[in-house]
């Protein structure tokens, strides 16, 4: 008898010390001022980067992200993504309902990537009043854009500008874009 009594107050300590320690820990859990409840504008973003000057680059968002973005000052929003590709909600109409200005400058091949085009989405970004976003469907198209405007307008050598598209999410358009700027493709 004498051992159950001496188990079960030993099990009773064991939970009243679970207990103390489960309190313990929810205590130091608290979230303080500042920190974030959940991921970044940019995290929530397929492929999704902030850059050095504050403009989030990346996939295509949704409506929902728009309004978040909106409401975390990002006033401006370029789409490159072509006149016929899906976005799955009308885009134009959604940002216009944020009060952003809508811009689309529509890549719809890698022939259509050119200097003329840099030069737009340059003045596109110079027009920006507020934070900028700029997407395509998956961000390779954003990079290529600002490779060549790194080079074009900006004044970077080939292999610089090709950098800056890669911080800016190129991919797959890498090889195009080496070849507009000059690079030899093996």
């Amino acid at each position: 008898m004498k051992a159950r009594t001496n188990l079960r107050d030993a099990l009773n300590l064991v939970l009243a010390l679970l207990l103390l320690a489960g309190a313990a820990t929810a205590a130091t859990t608290t979230v303080t001022a500042g920190e974030e409840d959940g991921p970044t504008l940019a995290e929530q973003l397929k492929n999704g980067r902030q850059l050095e000057d504050g403009t989030l680059v990346g996939g295509q968002p949704t409506a929902a992200w728009l309004e978040e973005a909106s409401a975390e000052g990002y006033s401006t929003v370029i789409d490159l993504r072509g006149v016929d590709e899906d976005r799955g909600f009308d885009e134009a109409a959604a940002t216009g309902g944020q009060d952003q200005r809508y811009v689309p400058l529509p890549i719809a091949s890698a022939d259509e990537l050119t200097e003329e085009l840099a030069r737009r989405f340059d003045a596109a970004l110079q027009q920006a009043d507020g934070g900028v976003v700029v997407h395509c469907a998956s961000g390779n198209r954003v990079g290529a854009l600002y490779a060549l405007r790194a080079h074009y307008v900006q004044g970077l050598e080939a292999e610089a500008a090709l950098e800056v598209g890669r911080e800016a999410g190129l991919t797959s358009l890498e090889s195009k874009v080496a070849v507009i700027l000059g690079i030899e493709v093996e």
